[in-house]
């Protein structure tokens, strides 16, 4: 008696192997995208509070009535947070664009005698844009000494 041995894969079973790996690679390739969009965003959202954070400390150092701590338009309101219900505090600001980064924009509002006399409101916003915009914005209260 003799008996007929084949070793080895049929090409069904080497296809079906190639569909699952093909499988496997598409969701790694996926997800390697969305790890580098996600490094990129934190990339931005540190720029950006670095950005602001420096130009808070800039206005920070200087007197109470210099140019850059002028409410431009005597707006009490342009100092809120809240960028996405009211995006002209990043398009009409009380000053207008200084960030040293070309991919962001920087501009800053105040708000005299706010919240009570002889106190400012400042609010600096940093925002970028890829597929949509945003926003960071930092606020800070500087005191007349005089």
């Amino acid at each position: 008696m003799t008996m007929n041995r084949r070793e080895g894969f049929t090409i069904i079973e080497v296809m079906i192997a190639m569909v699952f790996l093909a499988v496997g690679l598409l969701g790694i390739a996926g997800l390697h995208y969305a790890s580098i969009a996600g490094n990129r965003s934190a990339s931005y959202v540190t720029l950006a509070v670095n950005l602001a954070e420096a130009k808070i400390e800039e206005l920070r150092r200087l007197a109470y009535t210099h140019a850059d701590l002028t409410d431009t338009d005597n707006n009490k309101n342009d100092i809120s947070t809240d960028i996405k219900s009211n995006p002209s505090l990043f398009t009409n600001p009380d000053h207008g664009n200084d960030s040293p980064d070309p991919r962001v924009i920087r501009v800053w509002n105040v708000a005299n005698d706010t919240p009570a006399a002889k106190l400012k409101t400042v609010t600096v916003i940093v925002g970028w844009q890829d597929t949509r915009w945003h926003y960071v914005s930092l606020t800070t209260l500087i005191r007349n000494e005089g």
